[in-house]
């Protein structure tokens, strides 16, 4: 059960363009994970990589969520989005399956899937990342948001968004894990996510 003292982690990649200019292929994309308790406390921050556009960020999550001093802390795991990197799609009943916890992939607004499904056909392998985001279950909306979710009944998922949300907006966790990858990687964090 999530009540508000809770370990909640949120998880956000970093920018990935290069300053001035467009991100190669297969660029290394750093992926920041904030652990909070609800969502007023930090503690702890933990972080991987992906490759832009690859497939590997389902096992990278995995590995940085089950390994060193943080593993199984999380009680549940948001995502800003489905994807990290581009479009390296997280598989989210796997990630769910295995850290053991709920996984919730967050959105702001319901996203235009037919723009979605053109963009990857631009990308290696469009069929295959499509499967794996159409495995993320259906499209539902807690409040201002819209989510996916694995290992957890629509009702639980909203009620960790609405823990991990200060008065109903956008879950800190994953505001302050966009704010430290554009901080470490520009130089400095731009909009609060």
């Amino acid at each position: 059960m999530i009540r508000a003292g809770s370990r909640i982690v949120g998880i956000d990649d970093s920018p990935f363009a290069a300053r001035g200019g467009a991100a190669r292929p297969r660029t290394r994309v750093l992926v920041i994970g904030v652990l909070m308790r609800g969502h007023d406390r930090v503690d702890g921050i933990l972080s991987t990589h992906v490759v832009r556009d690859g497939f590997g960020a389902t096992a990278a999550l995995a590995r940085m969520l089950t390994t060193g001093r943080l593993a199984g802390q999380a009680q549940a795991v948001l995502l800003d989005g489905i994807a990290l990197g581009g479009f390296n799609v997280i598989d989210l009943p796997r990630l769910s399956a295995s850290v053991g916890v709920p996984v919730i992939a967050v959105m702001r607004r319901m996203p235009n899937l037919r723009a979605v499904r053109a963009a990857m056909a631009r990308t290696s392998s469009p069929g295959r990342r499509w499967r794996t985001l159409q495995r993320a279950g259906p499209i539902l909306r807690a409040g201002r948001l819209w989510f996916q979710a694995a290992g957890v009944s629509p009702e639980q998922a909203r009620m960790i968004l609405a823990v991990a949300s200060p008065e109903g907006g956008y879950p800190e966790a994953l505001r302050l894990a966009h704010l430290i990858g554009g901080g470490v990687v520009n130089g400095t964090s731009r909009g609060g996510a």
